[in-house]
């Protein structure tokens, strides 16, 4: 297992149990409205065509890593980076991703864009009543130190190099692992990548 597989999947693990948490801690919420609002994988150099398909348990899923084109990922990370890893998170939200990591031997440089659907949530969420709002809303209060971003979204914040928005039912989180990352390039990504997500 490479160096950065190994780290998609800490991160995975991370972002799923983070998720989890705060469905636990807020789940049961009843006042939201549904109104509120080595990487072989695919080769990121068309966008636009993250296409629904079936699958099983959590909706319909989508290829992540065609929300970024490999031009735009160069562009971001300022480096060559490979075709991206995408990767689904089986559970009650439907977690999709995909981690793009550098070509270079020598760099440690990831990029990584995650989307969690409303639509793709499952049936004991929807019963209760828990929406992308919700998610977006209980995610922010664990963290400290947080920035409100203006320019994506309904609304947005960064934590560290990750940069979280709610966008039309949806919340897309981008993030690229390298030093002193502007959050001007992460509303970048994530403008070019939400208005594709289908």
């Amino acid at each position: 297992m490479s160096y950065r597989t190994f780290i998609h999947h800490i991160i995975l693990g991370a972002l799923s149990t983070s998720l989890l948490l705060s469905v636990a801690c807020g789940g049961g919420d009843d006042d939201a409205s549904p109104d509120d609002g080595d990487g072989g994988g695919a080769t990121a150099t068309t966008a636009g065509d993250a296409k629904d398909t079936p699958s099983g348990d959590g909706g319909a899923k989508f290829d992540p890593c065609q929300l970024l084109t490999a031009a735009e990922l160069e562009e971001f990370a300022g480096e060559k980076m490979d075709g991206g890893d995408p990767a689904v998170a089986q559970g009650p939200m439907g977690i999709t991703l995909c981690t793009w990591g550098a070509t270079s031997d020598t760099s440690l440089t990831i990029a990584q864009v995650s989307v969690v659907r409303e639509k793709d949530f499952a049936a004991q969420l929807k019963s209760q009543k828990y929406t992308a709002k919700k998610l977006f809303e209980d995610e922010k209060a664990l963290h400290t130190g947080v920035q409100d971003v203006a320019g994506i979204g309904e609304s947005a914040y960064r934590v560290g190099n990750v940069l979280n928005v709610l966008y039309d039912g949806m919340t897309v989180s981008v993030s690229l692992g390298k030093q002193g990352v502007e959050t001007g390039t992460l509303v970048a990504m994530a403008n070019k990548a939400v208005p594709r997500i289908p």
